[in-house]
């Protein structure tokens, strides 16, 4: 059968319930289909095609195996922005870590049609929000990564990574899982609950990651294995570094949170972006070794969402997708 999103050849999966299930390697790999979706597949246009496709290898990328396509998601990605040209050479790198490459290998873009060509073709269309695999879309981007110094080719169109590529290879991988999970490290209390909520938590989503924090977990300057684990499944780390206050004496001063701290240099430990948050009452209070670090200030959620978002967009980049402002 073909496949329903781009025409091209695919498998046909196990039929579940109203979902079809199709393998395709123009869209980068397994879907499903619901009945009332399928019509709408065929009235989208080339660069929506693109971006459902960037959808579908995200979520496989998030260990979603086959992701489900519902009118629903169809319309959520209709109003989608398009990737950067920059986000697409990244994910071009992204295509080929994921997949794994042997010093010696090549990439074939050229020459003979053959397996090879057919798979780095639909591949590397697939994760670079390319309009048709047979198009040259993919062999501009990688002259253009050729042009940065990270690839080299030759007259029959075979692709290696040079030394300033491999490098670039190890750069992104030590940049945080390649995910959309951000990791949120806070001091959990039901006054801080509106901060994350209406703050943390949407300023992530407008930037196009998911917020995860852990807040059932008490450790006392010791960090719990599933932390650990979770935030080595992350792209960066939030740490917002508001602290309680307590009295002693006539005096009321704001008592650190041990495991904020922990997290982070845990986080920085990794080579991962942290990107630190405080409420603007509190920023005498952050430890001295630390508060050399740019701070977000904030004063109330709404403040902290706009300001964080920005945050997020001027030192990490938005995720493809991103809604945007206000939006997630």
């Amino acid at each position: 059968m073909d496949c329903l999103i781009w025409g091209t050849e695919a498998a046909q999966g196990e039929a579940k319930g109203d979902f079809q299930e199709i393998n395709s390697p123009r869209a980068g790999g397994l879907y499903r289909v619901t009945g009332t979706a399928v019509p709408a597949l065929s009235n989208l246009t080339l660069h929506e095609k693109a971006k459902l496709t960037t959808w579908l290898v995200d979520q496989r990328r998030l260990g979603v195996e086959a992701p489900s396509i519902s009118t629903v998601a169809i319309e959520q990605i209709q109003l989608q922005r398009a990737l950067t040209v920059a986000l697409r050479k990244e994910r071009f790198f992204r295509a080929i870590m994921d997949f794994g490459l042997g010093l010696r290998a090549t990439i074939k873009l050229g020459g003979q049609v053959d397996d090879a060509y057919r798979f780095w073709r639909n591949r590397l269309a697939a994760w670079t929000e390319s309009l048709d695999a047979k198009t040259q879309d993919v062999v501009a981007l990688a002259t253009l990564l050729a042009e940065d110094g990270f690839l080299a080719s030759d007259a029959a169109g075979h692709y290696r990574l040079t030394s300033a590529g491999w490098n670039y290879y190890d750069t992104l991988s030590a940049t945080g899982a390649d995910t959309l999970q951000v990791f949120v490290a806070m001091w959990f209390s039901p006054e801080m609950t509106e901060v994350y909520d209406r703050g943390i938590a949407p300023a992530i989503r407008d930037a196009g990651y998911i917020p995860l924090k852990i807040d059932s977990k008490e450790h006392n300057n010791k960090i719990d294995d599933e932390i650990i684990t979770e935030i080595r499944r992350s792209r960066f780390l939030i740490a917002d570094f508001t602290s309680p206050a307590i009295s002693i004496g006539d005096e009321q001063v704001y008592a650190p949170r041990g495991g904020v701290y922990y997290e982070a240099g845990f986080a920085r430990g990794l080579s991962m972006d942290v990107i630190s948050t405080v409420r603007a009452d509190q920023i005498q209070s952050v430890h001295f070794d630390t508060r050399q670090i740019s701070h977000v200030l904030w004063t109330d959620a709404g403040e902290l969402r706009d300001r964080l978002y920005n945050r997020i967009g001027a030192t990490i980049g938005e995720a493809p997708g991103a809604p945007g402002r206000g939006q997630g």
